[in-house]
């Protein structure tokens, strides 16, 4: 069983998995996903744009789009390959280690999970105080 058909469940009975956090906390596409895996899975000699665009038979420009979110959260590193001649620049692209991956996604989520609780509170707070209003209101009518 992939790491990625794995699957906890919620208290609501809901089960997710890794794709679901992704989408979830980052925004991820399915392809953004899918191109992660391919990079990570080319370990520390990376891939290029046309290796993954050969690889999952997708648009040159949606790829390219999935690759600049991924650099942009971090999850890979875009790195400039030596001139093979004329022409633009060549680059290819390598996954963080898997460890600092995980750091960094359980990072966010022990701040998304800060941020939440905070707003629960504030949330349960404002409600009490709705409630008082409420009850003081009825007492005095």
């Amino acid at each position: 069983m992939s790491i990625f058909e794995k699957k906890v469940r919620l208290p609501t009975g809901k089960e997710i998995g890794v794709f679901d956090i992704l989408t979830f906390c980052y925004g991820l596409s399915e392809t953004d996903v899918e191109v992660l895996k391919q990079v990570a899975e080319c370990g520390e000699k990376g891939a290029t744009v046309d290796y993954i665009v050969k690889t999952l038979k997708l648009s040159r420009a949606s790829i390219s789009r999935s690759l600049s979110k991924l650099v942009d959260l971090g999850f890979i590193i875009r790195r400039k390959l030596p001139p093979a001649g004329a022409g633009r620049p060549k680059y290819v692209y390598v996954s963080v280690t898997p460890k600092e991956l995980a750091e960094k996604i359980y990072s966010d989520i022990e701040k998304c999970t800060g941020s939440a609780r905070t707003l629960i509170e504030e949330f349960a707070q404002a409600l009490a105080g709705k409630l008082k209003e409420e009850s003081e209101r009825e007492a005095t009518s």
